[in-house]
């Protein structure tokens, strides 16, 4: 459900039109996005406590969502 979630979010970050995007899974889970017209990139990771990270490198920004004992997700 968190990997839903990041890549809704990444795809957001990324660009307002994913026609021109490419996301690749890594033997970690770490997924990478990245736009083929621009080459900007969004990295999602997600830890073992289910905490994921996503570091979108065009704007510099890292959000961190975390699962809380309910299930609800919380994004900063």
């Amino acid at each position: 459900m968190n990997k839903v979630v990041a890549v809704l979010v990444a795809g957001f970050m990324i660009a307002p039109a994913m026609a021109g995007t490419v996301c690749r899974e890594d033997a970690f889970g770490n997924i990478q996005c990245r736009d083929t017209y621009s080459g900007d990139t969004t990295t999602i990771r997600e830890d073992s406590f289910g905490n994921t990270t996503i570091r979108d490198n065009r704007t510099g920004t890292t959000t961190r969502c975390r699962t809380d004992a309910f299930g609800n997700i919380r994004c900063n």
